[in-house]
């Protein structure tokens, strides 16, 4: 079957370590979670995605991804608590890698705004710290392959809906199941779905990318050299230590702060979730201080990219923080810089500036329009209506008017005005 260019980057990674298998009783583990397994969870689109029983075959070393899509933190309130799940098998240890990421819009003028951001100040995160056990537990994931004796051979693809320069590459070899993967000049990452004997590509593709094939053949999984000959080499064992005997099985559970740097409020944060084997669930804690300052809601993104052991399950990776704030918003005023301008024809237009003073927390609208006075619409400017949007510490607004220009010098000025009305949001004009 022809697969069209699937150079779309999965994070999965191809990792460089043997599992080991750490006996331990199973019994110790029940104290890491009194709550069952869920049935479901809450998709990134907000949609419920039922866990069935076939994960635990479709995951053998588990997949990452959060309880639900959005929580809300009450700034002055207690944690509120974002469970991370390890789903399907919990085969080895496994680690998440986590981001998150402060809300940051671009305005009209390409500015980035951070008024809605919840960053350094604003919320504290902490992460559930890895049980002491995981130190001596290999990674979740499967066996390494072999090197492989077949080669991979290049020739220029002409079947169908090929276009110009597309090349195919195949193994000299036959197999029973194959997985491309990608260098992307940094690692080699899974191609999801490019589990077919070939690999088309464009000759654009071919110079960005290193490329090579893991085949399985009688139940044992081999690696190719790469495309463009770097040779498969094989890792060496993970080498773990000798556990303790007197390794405490069953600590108090703690929790770590992500620091967080005050001089870069709306920087970006990463950091490590890491499960022992058996364990499916962990927490990441977020507060908000109180600060006696009247503030908008804010928020930010947390989101799965990643791990080592397990897989990633992207329809369930990101979650949407909300933080409301516990003080009265102050009220705002909306009305024009000035009452009265004078503006000639023959510049074009005229340009009003609306203005708001008071609380600029939350989001404000006002709607505007002209009206004519001596001036006559479609005769000495263009009618014009709309409404504006005042966001959160934005506190200025343009109003631009078409004017009309006959070439017609007039001692004798005209006039309309132009009225605002409906505000709606948090402050009155």
């Amino acid at each position: 079957m022809r697969r069209k260019r699937m150079l779309k980057r999965v994070l999965s990674f191809f990792l460089a370590a043997l599992m080991l298998c750490s006996v331990v009783p199973a019994s110790i583990f029940a104290y890491w979670s009194d709550e069952e397994k869920p049935a479901t969870i809450i998709g990134s689109d907000g949609q419920t995605i039922a866990v069935t029983d076939d994960w635990e075959e479709t995951f053998p070393y588990g997949t990452f991804a959060f309880a639900q899509s959005q929580t809300v933190v009450e700034e002055g309130g207690g944690e509120t608590v974002i469970k991370l799940y390890r789903l399907g098998g919990t085969k080895g240890k496994a680690v998440a890698y986590v981001t998150y990421m402060p809300a940051a819009a671009e305005m009209e003028d390409g500015v980035m705004s951070y008024a809605n951001a919840a960053g350094a100040g604003d919320i504290v995160i902490r992460v559930e710290d890895p049980l002491p056990i995981v130190r001596y537990q290999a990674l979740g994931k499967a066996p390494d392959p072999e090197v492989g004796s077949a080669a991979l051979a290049v020739e220029p693809y002409t079947g169908e809906g090929a276009l110009d320069g597309d090349l195919r590459v195949t193994l000299d070899a036959a197999a029973d199941a194959y997985q491309w993967y990608l260098w992307d000049g940094a690692e080699w990452n899974a191609v999801k779905g490019a589990t077919d004997a070939e690999f088309i590509l464009s000759a654009e593709e071919y110079e960005a990318y290193d490329l090579r094939c893991v085949y399985t053949d009688g139940g044992v999984s081999y690696c190719t050299a790469s495309v463009k000959g770097t040779a498969y080499v094989k890792a060496e064992p993970e080498a773990l230590e000798e556990m303790p005997e007197d390794l405490e099985l069953n600590p108090e559970i703690s929790y770590t702060a992500v620091e967080m740097d005050a001089e870069k409020p709306y920087q970006g944060y990463v950091f490590n979730v890491t499960f022992a084997e058996d364990e499916w669930v962990k927490e990441i804690r977020v507060s908000a201080p109180d600060d006696d300052v009247a503030e908008p809601v804010k928020g930010g993104y947390f989101t799965i990219i990643g791990c080592d052991g397990g897989s990633l399950y992207d329809s369930a990776n990101t979650l949407a923080l909300l933080v409301n704030d516990d003080e009265k918003p102050e009220d705002s005023q909306l009305g024009f810089a000035v009452t009265e301008i004078l503006a000639d024809k023959a510049e074009g237009k005229a340009v009003l500036t609306v203005v708001r003073t008071g609380g600029t927390q939350n989001v404000v609208t006002v709607e505007y329009a002209t009206k004519d006075g001596t001036a006559a619409a479609g005769e000495d400017y263009l009618a014009v209506s709309g409404s504006l949007a005042f966001y959160a510490d934005v506190t200025e607004q343009k109003i631009e008017i078409p004017l009309m220009n006959d070439g017609i010098v007039s001692a004798d000025a005209v006039d309309f005005t132009v009225t605002l009305s409906n505000v709606r949001g948090d402050g009155d004009a």
